[in-house]
């Protein structure tokens, strides 16, 4: 950031524990490795990203489509519209499984078929261990019948 921006930015900073030394370290590294860095972040992003997109294929593939991102770590599921989101809620629980219902992106506040998952953190295991289930919990949730 330049030196306006810079000032302003410290502002904000309200945290009291960051540390310094982190910090520094940090910057040392990035200024050196960031490029390489980078790169490495990226191949293994698009590898998690593409472990969440078979597995949600395997497990789901008959009932939900989803994004393909080019970039960014999540993957936005359309869920069937027939979906009782509050049954969804309850099973995903059951499950041991959190997900950012589509109602926390709609500025309406609306309950929108649509979930979104984050694959940036979870192992390649845990998103496969994930992904079984969410797919029990969203089968859970529709309605008997509701789905041909």
């Amino acid at each position: 950031a330049g030196p306006e921006l810079l000032e302003r930015l410290k502002s904000l900073k309200s945290d009291a524990g960051t540390s310094n030394l982190a910090a520094m370290i940090v910057t040392e590294f990035m200024l050196q490795h960031r490029r390489e860095h980078t790169a490495e972040l990226c191949g293994v992003l698009k590898r998690k990203r593409d472990i969440l997109l078979a597995a949600l294929e395997e497990q789901l593939g008959d009932l939900c489509s989803w994004t393909r991102p080019q970039g960014g770590m999540f993957v936005w599921v359309k869920l069937p519209d027939e979906i009782d989101n509050g049954a969804l809620a309850r099973a995903a629980e059951q499950e041991g499984v959190l997900y950012h219902p589509g109602r926390n992106f709609d500025s309406g506040d609306r309950d929108i078929p649509y979930l979104r998952l984050a694959f940036g953190f979870p192992s390649d295991d845990a998103i496969l261990l994930g992904t079984r289930h969410l797919a029990r919990a969203i089968r859970a949730a529709v309605p008997a019948g509701a789905v041909g």
